[in-house]
């Protein structure tokens, strides 16, 4: 029983890994793409580069919640293609662990981050999210994408 704890453990220190450092790449690269974006919006205007850079980190957050999905996605396959190479999915079953056993903390994980993002992280992108909107919206020239309900709805 105490084997099967400490590769419990093992797997689920080592998929915290891999989603960190996948939301980690996914949230690098899609500053570097927001940046740009904002760059090329902001070019004419008369601004420094402290309200793109701000623009991005607003905007990034909500980015990353919505590709969670896809990053738990990648993350499971990056880990499973790592114990795979190196031989330790056959310790295991030596162990004795079936492939559910090795498969369901995974999956407890990736329910509970879910969990943890839709009710914590959610909010906060959200508002956000709303600031970013709200920043961008007073240096927009044409703001025909604005919603306006009138008296007659």
């Amino acid at each position: 029983m105490i084997k099967f704890f400490i590769i419990n453990k093992y797997l689920s220190k080592e998929f915290f890994k891999v989603i960190i450092n996948t939301t980690l790449a996914f949230f690098c690269l899609g500053f570097i793409i927001g940046l740009f974006e904002e760059i090329n919006f902001f070019k004419d205007y008369d601004v420094s580069i402290k309200i793109p850079l701000f623009l991005s980190f607003l905007y990034v957050p909500g980015l990353v919640y919505n590709m969670f999905p896809f990053i738990v996605l990648l993350s499971g396959i990056w880990l499973f293609l790592k114990i795979k190479k190196t031989d330790e999915i056959i310790a295991m079953k030596v162990s004795g662990m079936s492939n559910f056993s090795v498969i369901i903390i995974p999956s407890i994980i990736s329910v509970i981050l879910g969990i943890f993002f839709v009710t914590l992280i959610n909010p906060i992108t959200s508002t956000m999210v709303k600031k970013y909107e709200s920043i961008k919206g007073s240096y927009e020239r044409d703001q025909d994408y604005l919603a306006a309900i009138t008296v007659n709805g």
